[in-house]
This record gives C-alpha cells, sequence and structure tokens, in this order.
C-alpha cells in the first residue's frame, strides 16, 4: 500500500478510483478555512483503496479553490457540486448513492482522522465479521483552530454494551464511522426529516439487522466551533432526539431512562 500522501502512486491510485473497497463521503459547506485538514487526514492513510467524494452543498466561500489542487494530484478524490443548498442528510444519501464502494465512511470537512491506520483497522473488522454493520472510534475534541481542548470521549465497545444506551446515548461520532453499503440501503439512508441528528436515527436503522462496534482509540478529531453549537442546533437536537426514541421504542431497551434524559436535554437547550 502507499504511505505517502504527499506522492501518491499513480499505479496505486488509477486502480484505486477503477474499484475502490471504501467510498469516503465528506459533506461540506463554507468549511474552506478547515476542509485541507481534513482531505490530508484520507490520503494520509495507509489503507488507500478508497475514494473520497466531496459533496458541496451550495458553498458560497472558496471551498472549491482550496479543493481544486486535490482534484489535480490525486484521481482518488471526487468533487460534486450542489448549486442549492440542500441540507446534510440530502447531501450524505447524495454522496453515497455516487459512490462505488462497498464500505462507507464518513467524514465532515471540520474534522479530521487522527491516525494513519484508522480505516484499515475498520474494513479489516467489517471484513472479518458479515454481521457487523457499523463501526466507530472514540474521539478527541479541538477547537476552532485545531487545537485540542483536552476533552476526550469514549464509548462503550461491543455490541451488547452499544446497544444497551444506544436508544438514548448516541455512541458514534459521525466522522468516525465506517459501515456497509449494504446495510446503509437496507436502513433507507438518513431521515431527511432530522436536521441535526439524522446520524443517530440512521445507527439504530442499521443495528435493526447487524451489530455496532467502536474502537477504542482516539481516532477522530472532533472539532467544536461557533456553526455547530449554536442554541438552536441543540434545541433542534433534543426535539428530535424525542422523536428518536418514539421511532425506535419497540427494537432498544431504555426508553424511559431515555424519556427522563430527553427532557432534561429540552429544558437545558432552552436556558443555555
Amino acid at each position: 500500500m502507499n504511505t505517502d500522501p504527499k506522492k501518491p502512486s499513480s499505479t496505486l491510485i488509477a486502480s484505486a478510483a477503477a474499484a475502490p473497497i471504501v467510498s469516503i463521503v465528506m459533506p461540506t459547506h463554507n468549511h474552506a478555512n478547515f476542509i485541507a485538514e481534513a482531505i490530508e487526514s484520507v490520503r494520509m492513510q495507509t489503507f488507500d483503496q478508497w475514494e473520497l467524494l466531496i459533496v458541496d452543498d451550495g458553498s458560497t466561500d472558496d471551498t472549491r479553490a482550496v479543493v481544486e489542487p486535490f482534484l489535480k494530484e490525486d484521481a482518488r478524490i471526487r468533487y460534486i457540486r450542489q448549486e442549492e443548498n440542500k441540507g446534510i442528510a440530502f447531501t450524505r444519501n447524495n454522496g453515497v448513492a455516487q459512490s462505488q464502494g462497498r464500505h462507507i465512511a464518513m467524514l465532515d470537512s471540520d474534522d479530521a482522522w487522527a491516525s494513519s491506520d484508522k480505516l484499515a483497522l475498520q474494513v479489516a473488522a467489517l471484513d472479518a465479521d458479515p454481521k457487523l454493520g457499523i463501526i466507530g472510534t472514540w474521539l478527541e475534541i479541538i477547537d476552532e483552530k485545531g487545537v485540542p481542548t483536552g476533552a476526550m470521549l469514549s464509548y462503550p465497545q461491543d455490541d451488547a454494551g452499544i446497544r444497551a444506551k444506544e436508544i438514548y446515548r448516541n455512541a458514534f461520532a459521525q466522522s468516525s464511522v465506517v459501515f456497509r453499503k449494504d446495510a446503509f440501503t437496507k436502513a433507507g439512508g438518513y431521515d431527511g426529516r432530522f436536521v441535526v441528528t439524522d446520524d443517530h436515527d440512521l445507527w439504530l436503522k442499521i443495528g435493526r439487522s447487524y451489530r455496532f462496534a467502536t474502537l477504542p482509540r482516539y481516532d477522530l478529531k472532533y472539532r467544536r466551533h461557533s456553526g455547530n453549537i449554536t442554541r438552536t442546533r441543540r434545541i433542534t437536537a433534543a426535539h428530535e432526539e424525542l422523536e428518536i426514541l418514539r421511532r425506535h421504542r419497540a427494537y432498544y431497551p431504555g426508553f424511559y431512562k431515555g424519556l427522563i434524559k430527553g427532557f432534561a436535554r429540552l429544558a437545558l437547550a432552552f436556558v443555555r
């Protein structure tokens, strides 16, 4: 495998572009100041049989100009432009619809992968267990400038541990996951009725037919900035989590505990 992202092998890149095993979907909207780091974190992966689909949801900043040099350097990277802003669920679904890999990795354009073997380990886990539908990682929180805040988030690792709490505590960071494309299709993809928590709903749909797993490694740098912590988003997320509880209560334990937490989350969202 090619391990030097600065000097990609044209032979390997041509082969990977023709038949990728993993399709990485990167939705973006006005993240010109973050997206280069996200792309570089993909290109540093030791597992090189991937394609990167950058789906631009109507950006009005310099996103295309930042992405352009990568398109010229690496044939595995594709740029898909949506002229109108369609929203995150539509954008993610659009990326998956145009993907070629049997596995899908998600990476938001304001986050970055933290280690070069992340993708290789997750693909190996999925290929070793046909009933494993989705695998995530732990994460480290960084600030707007990319500086670690000191906050680290870990999650249960095995299916039983994740399943016991998943209905009320999302154990998968969007940018950490790799899942089977077949599992995504069977689940019906992301539901556009969820503006903030479309990912949590999808994981629970996948979990009805497949197992969960998490790598106990801090392989994601999750960026916390003004655009993703607004009061409006917190209120919307709290309302959506209550709907997720209702939708999935028959398939997972913890409904009543989740209901208590859900109303508490909603109350806190209004006072913050």
